[in-house]
């Protein structure tokens, strides 16, 4: 049986049944609530649960994993230290443990705490396992596998709170702090374009929506509206980006006109190039010149379906009072997503909206009291609300703001529709 099959096999023995609803009673009961997370972070460090018939133990299996991911520059479980330039000692959910424990300042929490924390740490092996999914040669197999778990993990055995809906996105989550070596990334994508459509799209919508959201933050709060830094400090986005952007151009372009989808893939084409609108015009940026045919593919299907995109692109302008994600943006994708689960925890509330949600589609024509606004703007106010959390020269690090998104989608409009008529490097 290979390593895989059998982590995948192990957790669903532990997500299929009632293990964790049995895992959470026995934590509550403890008479300490203090007691009781550190109990739980016993759990979290050894990688084992109590189940159905005995522990269901899974420490050997990511180890495994997590060493090979490590050697190829990703540390799934771990966070990097800025300041110390290092990656954490401790794994991601055992911190999150900790920081709730800090915020919750002596008062109790309730049974929700304990299944929101238990199904953050599974999450986390769930991207683990999904970064390994060429292991056997089969991805687009394991990634339908992993897909299945997730929902196991987010159905009625599990603590209600949707942490996101992909397979894609949880792809995004493993990678997306900052990890030091660029190439990691390169390789990671020349993976991804080997996958299956029905994976390979999908993955494209979310990590052109995060790398939107991620590269706008930077844009307007870090680099002061200078693109060439931004790209100066970012070069393995850029790789990433040009792949997601081709492959939904791709996409876009082979779609039936009259399908719905056609429309959804081109609301991610534009906030997938509000990352940073003048990279896809004219000649290639030298950090394309490796994928030099994937950008002037690109170049020519977005030139062939300009006077479509322009009508669509002019339909989704954000507005105040409608949802849009050009709207949200933030640092690192993994921040805002820990940032999401502590909301949850401290209000002792399920969050039904995923991840993937604040990064896709267009402006709906019915969004009163539209979820997706309330989960964003509570996210900002949770950016704001403490020191900590703040980025160095003071600035949230998780924003939802209107004006901001209409200066990203008039400036995609502006390079690609109206600077010397968007023409083709061919052409130039």
């Amino acid at each position: 049986m290979s390593v895989l099959v059998d982590a995948c096999d192990a957790l669903e023995s532990l997500l299929g049944g009632d293990a964790r609803r049995r895992v959470v009673d026995m934590l509550a009961a403890d008479a300490s609530f203090a007691r009781a997370l550190d109990r739980l972070k016993v759990f979290m460090r050894r990688h084992a649960y109590p189940g159905d018939g005995g522990e269901v133990p899974m420490a050997r299996w990511v180890a495994r994993l997590d060493r090979d991911t490590a050697r190829e520059g990703f540390r799934v479980m771990q966070s990097w230290d800025h300041v110390q330039q290092r990656f954490s000692r401790d794994d991601v959910p055992v911190m999150l443990t900790d920081y709730y424990d800090y915020l919750r300042e002596g008062q109790d929490g309730g049974p929700t705490s304990f299944a929101i924390l238990i199904d953050f740490h599974l999450l986390h092996l769930l991207a683990l396992i999904a970064m390994r999914a060429w292991d056997d040669g089969q991805p687009d197999a394991i990634l339908d596998r992993v897909e299945g778990l997730l929902e196991l993990l987010q159905g009625p055995q599990g603590s209600g709170h949707r942490f996101m809906d992909s397979a894609g996105m949880l792809l995004i989550l493993a990678v997306s702090q900052y990890h030091p070596l660029d190439i990691a990334y390169d390789r990671l994508i020349d993976r991804i374009r080997g996958l299956d459509a029905r994976h390979r799209i999908p993955f494209a919508q979310v990590s052109g929506g995060a790398l939107g959201a991620h590269l706008r933050w930077g844009f307007s709060q870090m680099y002061r509206g200078d693109a060439e830094r931004m790209r100066e400090d970012n070069v393995g986005d850029y790789p990433w980006l040009l792949f997601s952007v081709a492959t939904l151009m791709d996409a876009f372009a082979s779609a039936d006109p009259s399908a719905p989808t056609r429309r959804e893939i081109g609301a991610d084409l534009l906030n997938a190039l509000s990352s940073d609108p003048g990279a896809f015009v004219g000649p290639p940026l030298k950090v394309f010149e490796p994928y030099r045919n994937e950008y002037e593919r690109f170049r020519r299907q977005f030139v062939d379906a300009r006077p479509e995109l322009r009508a669509l692109f002019d339909d989704l302008r954000p507005e105040r009072d409608r949802f849009s994600p050009l709207s949200f943006s933030f640092n690192f994708p993994h921040n805002a997503i820990v940032a999401g689960t502590t909301v949850a925890l401290l209000n002792e509330e399920p969050c039904a909206v995923p991840f993937d949600d604040l990064l896709l589609g267009g402006i709906d024509a019915d969004t009163e009291d539209d979820p997706r606004v309330r989960q964003a703007r509570a996210l900002m106010r949770y950016a704001g609300a403490r020191p900590e959390r703040l980025e160095g020269r003071g600035n949230r690090l998780i924003l939802y703001d209107a004006v901001l998104a209409r200066e990203s989608h008039d400036a995609v409009l502006t390079h690609l529709f109206e600077n010397a008529d968007s023409a083709t490097p061919e052409e130039r």
